[in-house]
């Protein structure tokens, strides 16, 4: 997996445990896309592409799933 692929997967991990309700977890996911953005802090469409494409993981998955927002809110 390359470094890009990496950082999808780190940020979608924190939206899917943000939106199942696991905000305690979600710390670890936070440390690690901060190095992160200091890394790329110059340039700005990586984080932006990276989010995105992030929210379309996190989507698809939660399509597939039997997760209801009723059931986690």
């Amino acid at each position: 997996m390359d470094k890009f692929e990496e950082i999808i997967a780190e940020i979608g991990a924190a939206f899917l445990c943000a939106f199942l309700g696991y905000h305690s977890k979600i710390s670890d996911n936070v440390e690690y896309i901060n190095s992160w953005l200091q890394v790329m802090k110059n340039d700005k469409q990586f984080v932006v592409q990276a989010a995105s494409q992030a929210q379309k993981a996190s989507n698809y998955i939660l399509a597939f799933s039997e997760v209801d927002e009723k059931v986690v809110a």
